[in-house]
């Protein structure tokens, strides 16, 4: 049966392929199209609607008439005529500017593009759909729905049976597939899988086939068929094809978890309850394929509908719905129709349905929009029926999933819950439509919570720390009363509390709803996140039988973020916008609710752990933030001019709203000369090291790989001045978090992640949606290798890296001008980095114009990345592009794993008015497979929020891997400390700006009279922390024990003590003054056989000689120490 139909389908293509040279292509547009009598008077044949306007054929030779307007011969036959949104222009601008334009229209276009910009188009998240080539019936009169009425009470049993856990199964199983690009053999195997699901819930099912450049493809459609009016039928349909950008050839990865396998398997949930239960009408199942090249299968399905003796009431399409982005709770639900009173009916049931399963979980949005023809809806509009298309935002929307037609569109990324509550909506809404029979007996089932905030601020929704009341309509879906229903709730979310939690409703009569206001009670605290969703489970109990169904409820709370930090140095610094040594100047933030609630009488107190920095100002009043607001306060803050040249300052600002609410959110702040800083980072986590800057800066090594030089480098072979062509990775690449085998290089300075075909040669800013996605961009400018120079490329199998070197390109513009550069892709497994990306390193060998190129990395989705230079504009941290040059593109070096970590023996650690000191077990382990060495310091915070210290350190410390020490400190605080918080840190790392690791505790100094005597000064004493066991140079165990004399000596006021143990022991290490008191222990306990080191830090001590002396079993030896200050 399936050969037949395939065969009639090529039958019915070769007889509209000799018609197309007898008929002339046409747009029909204005009042003409309201006259279908008069088209047929003229013989025109239509093919598809555009908005307003009728795309079809006319008899030849075609004359001119008002509102037709004939198209180009080589649209005979619409063969490769698509339609495609003309906001395409803006998204893509590159691929726009060389589409063909047949007609524009209003929004749209007719284009006849190459099968490359098809993929461009579609990587670029541009929709499109094929002109089909059958002609079909002129449509009609437009089926209108039965009106909208209340839903039916049993549709609420249907909406508790859906499953997450079940729906996400259907989803990972469609992404399991790997690719289901419809060209892939793998898209029929998940046809099979999809139709034997349908057919394992008893439903009727088959495949219907359609052609795709000569292969045989599959739809499959499913249906329930109604008992009371088989022949009227609604359709719920979604496409289970997918793409990862290259629609238009066989992809070997095009997951499509969003886009369209959460649609797909929200159809398999909504069949799988559906098929359980009699409706009165016919509900139908369709999965197509083909809609990534164009909606072809939809449109070989649709070419014969209507169905003879059949009504098709409504269409529901369900195309992308896993994904809620971040917009304002709560997240959109958008709904296309067209000018139809019909499609007018069906939006207005979603509506209802989302009003009454999703209130104050969905917002749904109807756009009256009939040129929205780029989903499987819009076949069935050709066919005179009504449809709706329901997505997560609208086409072109600022809020569509940003992984959508990529190899990143996976389940992980997905809102399921979302997805869940819109398939609450979808399935409510075709449910009702077609009219369960219900139940013959009492069959209880809960509504949707109602709140009553009275006793809080009295809009409607829980907000953080209030108190609330619920009713919950208990709805009984059989046609026989319940008599004595009681409603039990209970939670185990641990931001919500029941203060009452049962009621009795009574009788609930047949097919009624029974709501007891206020009848039960809870509140939330302050703590609660906002947009925290709380499962309630409700038991429904009458008689001996109950039921169970699960009612949400959401909390709402600010999200108070960082906006902006702007440096305002005009007034009290040198006016450059910069936080510069011994500069003082004002801090400028700007707050943003992103929350869905506001945050009343916001204050904010900055503080920063960096001893270089000083607050003066350090707490200021924001207001009232509303949801989505933003306002910008000032802390003044200076900057010590004994400071490192270039650091990075962190700072904490703690936030504090009326109610209890408090959050702490942090930034970095560069501090310094501006050049001997990074560049970056964008959003994902990006940097650009120059040779200036630190920690990673990079030194210039240039790598010779150009044979004509003598390197071992293979030439590329470019054949015209504008061209990519593609080398395969022996290594996966990672780039900003997606793996790529593939790079494509060009002719004009760029490379760029998998294969693109593109050949951009006007460079543009970064981030752009000119130019390649996932570029790097090491010289992008108008380069012309063929008239000098050439693309070399190489993998060093031994350091793990590949380069391509352009040796020689010369420019196109300066005549003259010759560039000599490279890029280096590191194999991320050989060089690891903190996120598993891999590094980028760009050399530059010559440079003779750097006028008019751009440097720098972009994303895959061309919204984020790094601009080093754009022309003549540099980023203020970057170095001049010129020879000799190195940047290193990471995300930073994966940072040994050395863990700190502090201990007070009590808390809480109260220091009396006139000074006093806490103890503390300082610990560090090192986690590595290698020793490590790094440094150790402790800093306080003052109650000010300014930074104090080091008041420990910083000291040099060696530790073997796998090894944990500890030693005990005693820290003094003195009797001037002012009275408050403190927080006392202490960090492992490199000092002072590279921390591989913290830890904090609090102790507060405490006010009142100082009476007594005062504690003068900061001290910290006790076992010194790098007491460390390491090897000597030879790895042997020393022969004897040994104390060394200290090093430097004299000292001011730090030295080294370094002692050699034969085997292990018990060791005890002193410094005394000369009347013999006891100043320091540096060591005591058990130590391992091996050479050790510590050191004494003097700070406090007067001037003098001390002694050291090493007790160490049996062993003991002294030296003489000389401190001068």
């Amino acid at each position: 049966m399936r050969i037949a139909r395939a065969l009639i389908l090529i039958i019915l293509a070769m007889a509209a392929f000799g018609r197309a040279a007898d008929r002339a292509p046409a747009v029909v547009d204005g009042p003409l199209t309201q006259k279908p009598e008069r088209l047929q008077a003229l013989g025109f044949e239509f093919h598809a609607r555009a908005g307003g306007c009728l795309i079809g054929t006319l008899p030849r030779p075609a004359g001119e008439w008002s509102g037709i307007t004939l198209l180009p011969p080589s649209a005979a036959g619409f063969r490769e005529v698509y339609q495609v949104d003309a906001r395409v222009r803006q998204r893509d601008p590159e691929t726009a500017a060389r589409l063909p334009v047949l007609f524009a229209g209003d929004g749209w276009m007719l284009i006849q593009p190459t099968a490359q910009d098809l993929n461009a188009l579609s990587a670029a998240g541009v929709p499109f759909r094929a002109i089909p080539s059958r002609p079909r019936p002129l449509p009609g009169r437009v089926p209108v729905p039965p009106e909208v009425d209340v839903i039916h009470p049993f549709v609420n049993v249907l909406v508790n049976e859906v499953s997450t856990a079940t729906y996400q199964g259907y989803l990972q199983t469609l992404q399991d597939f790997v690719t289901r690009n419809t060209h892939n053999s793998a898209a029929d195997s998940a046809a099979q899988w999809i139709l034997q699901t349908l057919q394992g819930f008893g439903l009727t099912a088959e495949l219907t086939p359609f052609q795709l450049n000569g292969q045989t493809k599959y739809n499959v459609i499913a249906q329930r068929t109604g008992t009371q009016y088989p022949t009227q039928v609604y359709y719920l349909i979604a496409h289970y094809d997918a793409t990862a950008g290259q629609p238009i050839f066989p992809e070997s990865s095009a997951p499509g978890a969003d886009d369209d396998a959460s649609g797909a398997a929200l159809v398999l949930e909504c069949a799988r309850i559906l098929a359980q239960y009699p409706f009165h009408r016919t509900v139908r199942f369709a999965l197509f394929a083909g809609n990534e090249q164009g909606l072809l299968g939809s449109e070989a399905y649709c070419a014969d509908l209507p169905l003879p003796g059949e009504t098709c009431l409504g269409v529901v399409d369900a195309n992308m719905v896993g994904w809620s982005g971040d917009d304002p709770w709560p997240p959109d639900l958008v709904v296309y129709r067209d000018g139809s009173a019909g499609s007018a009916a069906l939006a207005a049931k979603v509506s209802e349905a989302a009003a009454t399963y999703a209130s104050g979980f969905l917002n749904p949005i109807v756009l009256n929009d009939p040129a929205y023809v780029y989903s499987d809806h819009a076949p069935f509009w050709d066919a005179g029926l009504p449809a709706v298309s329901a997505m997560e935002d609208s086409a072109w929307g600022f809020d569509l999933n940003p992984h959508y037609h990529s190899v990143e569109d996976l389940v992980e990324h997905l809102d399921i819950p979302y997805a869940v509550r819109v398939l609450k909506v979808l399935l409510a809404t075709v449910a009702d439509l077609a009219i369960p029979q219900g139940s013959a007996t009492p069959l209880l089932t809960a509504g949707t919570l109602v709140i009553n905030d009275s006793q809080g601020n009295n809009n409607g929704q829980i907000d953080y720390g209030e108190s609330f009341q619920m009713a919950l309509p208990v709805i009984n879906a059989g046609t026989a009363a319940a008599n004595m229903v009681a409603v039990i709730l209970n939670e185990s979310d641990p931001f919500l509390a029941f203060t009452d939690w049962q009621e009795v409703y009574g009788p609930i009569s047949g097919l009624d709803t029974v709501t007891v206001p206020n009848a039960f009670a809870g509140f939330v605290p302050a703590t609660v996140p906002d947009e925290h969703v709380m499962d309630i489970t409700v038991t429904l109990v009458w008689g001996a039988t109950s039921w169970q169904n699960v009612v949400q409820a959401v909390a709402h709370a600010p999200v108070i973020t960082i906006a902006t930090v702007a440096v305002n140095d005009t007034v009290l610094g040198n006016g450059n916008g910069h936080l510069d040594l011994g500069e003082t100047a004002d801090l400028q933030i700007t707050l943003l609710n992103q929350g869905s609630y506001q945050a009343p009488d916001l204050t904010a107190t900055l503080s920063t752990p960096s001893i270089y920095l000083t607050l003066q100002t350090p707490t200021a009043a924001y207001g009232t933030l509303l949801p989505g607001a933003t306002a910008m306060r000032t802390y003044r803050v200076t900057a010590s001019a004994a400071a490192p040249p270039a650091f990075q300052a962190t700072f904490n600002l703690n936030c504090s709203a009326a109610g209890g609410w408090s959050r702490v959110t942090s930034f970095t702040l560069d501090v310094g000369d501006m050049i001997l800083m990074p560049t970056g980072p964008d959003p994902y986590g990006y940097y650009a090291y120059d040779m200036n800057d630190e920690p990673f800066g990079p030194d210039y090594q240039w790598i010779e790989i150009d044979s004509l030089l003598g390197g071992p480098g293979t030439k590329m072979n470019f054949t015209n001045g504008d061209q990519t062509l593609y080398v395969q990775l022996p290594f996966d690449f990672r780039y900003y978090g997606v793996d790529y085998d593939e790079i494509s290089v060009c002719t004009n300075g760029w490379i760029a992640c998998g294969r693109r075909s593109t050949t951009d040669y006007t460079n543009s800013a970064i981030p752009n949606p000119d130019g390649p996605l996932a570029m790097i961009a090491p010289f992008w400018d108008d380069l012309t290798p063929m008239m000098g120079g050439a693309v070399w490329v190489y993998y060093d199998s031994t350091e793990h890296w590949v380069v391509v070197e352009y040796s020689g390109i010369r420019d196109y513009s300066p005549w003259g001008a010759y560039d000599t550069f490279e890029v280096i892709l590191y194999d991320p497994v050989a060089h690891p980095t903190v996120t598993g990306d891999g590094k980028i390193l760009m050399q530059y060998k010559r440079v003779d114009d750097a006028t008019s190129c751009t440097v720098g990395i972009e994303d895959p989705s061309s919204q984020m990345g790094i601009q080093y230079l754009f022309n003549t504009v540099y980023a203020p941290t970057a170095a001049v592009l010129d020879s000799g040059l190195a940047v290193l593109f990471t995300t930073g070096e994966a940072l040994p794993d050395v863990q700190i970590s502090l201990t007070p023996p009590v808390t809480p650690i109260q220091i009396p008015p006139t000074g006093g000191s806490f103890d503390y077990l300082i610990a560090g382990t090192n986690y590595e497979t290698t020793t490590q060495s790094f440094d150790v310091w402790c800093m306080v915070t003052l109650p000010n929020g300014a930074g104090f210290g080091p008041v420990l350190g910083p000291v040099s410390a060696t530790l073997p891997a796998g090894l944990t020490i500890s030693r005990s400190r005693t820290q003094q605080i003195p009797g001037g400390a002012p009275a408050g918080i403190y927080a006392y840190t202490a960090y492992a790392g490199n000092y002072p700006t590279v921390v591989w690791s913290q830890d904090e505790f609090d102790f507060q100094k405490m006010a009142g009279q100082s009476n007594g005597f005062m504690v003068a000064t900061w001290a910290n004493w006790g076992e010194e922390f790098d007491v460390i066991p390491i090897q000597d140079k030879t790895g042997a165990i020393p022969g004897a024990f040994h104390l060394a004399q200290n090093h430097p000596n004299p000292f001011n006021p730090v030295t080294a003590v370094r002692y050699e143990l034969p085997r292990a022991c018990r060791v005890q290490l002193r410094v005394y003054d000369t009347a013999g008191r006891l100043v320091r222990e540096l060591a005591g306990g058990w130590r391992e056989a091996g050479v050790h080191e510590v050191t004494f830090d003097a700070s406090g001590l007067p001037s003098g000689l001390y002694l050291c002396r090493l007790q160490a079993d049996d062993f003991s030896a002294v030296q003489k120490m000389v401190l001068v200050k």
